[in-house]
């Protein structure tokens, strides 16, 4: 062994001037961990596969409204997972704001790929304060304030209650939400979900003012740092669909198109998905948002004129 060694030139070691082992690791792994937002509510459920959650929505410390409104695209395509927030959000509809929106509007695909248009179109979340009540399937909740995610089912809620002329973030007299859902298999209902008869006052379920310390600022969600520019989504989407493009295909296109989603129970980050994941975190009956389909028609209208 020894003589083979013989006349062999070792290369020398490198001698970097700062130590990269962490940074390394830390791009190495970049794809396959993220950081968890603690300050989301996630509902716990029992062995029933039932979560029951009393919560009361509180007013936003930083925002007009109580809550945010967030736009995403959230896809698989042939060439991988799509999710990026919708620059509509804080831009408005409208040309040259999102490319996936001009996309959709210059392929017409309302018209002729319903199945795809449905795929690429815009979802909803909606983002609130809410102090948790009562969780019985997670007592150590109780008392709490966090961020409570959810879709346009709930929001129709919230509508309708406040068409009867309540309002679920009054501090003197608003009224608690119950949270209730049930899973089947892949599938979450929240139908049950209602708001209290009952008006109570904040001040009922602890010191009022400790309860308004807790929120979270919401204006974050919305802010312009959060979104890409039109080029940097206009280039991520196209790597998704190249190959849907280059074979005249789409990967979901050729499907039967799923139930409108109307919610997402977790935020999900695109550095963390599989396709095992997405079937566990995403309800086929969350999403709903039909903005876009009111849109594709006014100009349909327009085009008869």
């Amino acid at each position: 062994m020894v003589n083979l060694l013989i006349g062999v030139i070792m290369p020398k070691k490198k001698a970097f001037k700062k130590d990269w082992s962490k940074v390394n690791s830390k791009i190495k792994n970049r794809n396959s961990s993220f950081t968890k937002d603690d300050r989301l509510f996630e509902a716990t459920y029992n062995d029933k596969n039932q979560a029951k959650v009393i919560m009361r929505f509180l007013d936003s410390p930083d925002t007009d409204l109580p809550y945010v409104e967030v736009l995403n695209h959230f896809f698989k395509d042939a060439g991988g997972w799509f999710i990026e927030k919708c620059p509509t959000t804080i831009h408005g509809t409208g040309a040259g704001v999102c490319p996936v929106c001009d996309d959709l509007y210059a392929n017409d695909y309302y018209n002729t790929d319903n199945d795809l248009y449905y795929d690429r179109k815009k979802k909803t979340s909606y983002y609130v304060n809410a102090l948790i009540v009562e969780n019985k399937n997670n007592p150590s909740d109780e008392g709490k304030v966090f961020i409570f995610k959810f879709g346009i089912k709930i929001m129709e809620k919230i509508e309708d209650l406040i068409d009867e002329d309540k309002v679920p973030w009054d501090d003197g007299c608003g009224v608690n939400f119950v949270f209730s859902a049930k899973r089947n298999g892949k599938q979450t209902n929240y139908d049950a979900s209602r708001f209290s008869d009952v008006e109570t006052e904040l001040s009922d379920y602890g010191d009022e003012d400790k309860i308004l310390e807790s929120r979270y600022d919401l204006g974050g969600f919305i802010s312009e740092s959060e979104f890409k520019s039109y080029d940097e989504i206009k280039k991520l989407y196209e790597q998704k669909i190249k190959e849907s493009v280059s074979t005249g295909s789409s990967a979901n296109s050729s499907k039967k198109r799923k139930p409108k989603v109307e919610d997402v129970e977790d935020e999900i980050i695109e550095e963390d998905l599989d396709d095992d994941l997405i079937d566990d975190e995403i309800d086929d009956d969350m999403f709903s948002d039909d903005d876009d389909d009111d849109f594709f028609d006014e100009l349909d209208d327009d085009d008869d004129d």
